[in-house]
């Protein structure tokens, strides 16, 4: 059972947004930049979701809208960017994916990729997510 309920706005392609009413489905997100890693991401206010529509360069120049869910989760399921100790908490979880990738036997290569400052956060939190 879930301890909250809270409103989420999501901002999509009018395309995007049809099939998930259709499917009554989010499908997640799995670019090598995404803003966290792989998944869906909501926002609590609607004027953010409004600004992401102006300022995503994966909405520019494309019919947008916002989508609003109700999300059940528990404490432990929220990931607050607007609250300090959840940041210090990501912090935390993107220092420990660096030093087991760093550890492992077989550490991930990293020769050849040259990756943007996003791609290094969105490759933590994909492995700190599997870890």
């Amino acid at each position: 059972m879930a301890d909250y309920c809270t409103p989420g706005f999501h901002a999509t392609t009018k395309t995007n947004a049809k099939s998930i009413l259709y499917r009554h489905i989010f499908i997640d997100s799995n670019e090598p930049d995404e803003w966290l890693g792989k998944g869906f991401y909501f926002f609590a206010y609607p004027y953010d979701a409004k600004q992401w529509c102006t300022k995503s360069k994966r909405l520019k120049g494309k019919e947008t809208c916002i989508l609003t869910a109700d999300l059940m989760y528990n404490k432990d399921q929220l990931l607050d960017l607007d609250n300090p100790e959840d940041l210090e908490t990501l912090e935390a979880v993107l220092r420990i994916a660096a030093e087991r990738n760093s550890s492992a036997k077989r550490p991930i290569s990293l020769a050849n990729w040259k990756p943007t400052r996003q791609e290094r956060i969105c490759a933590a939190c994909n492995l700190a997510r599997k870890s």
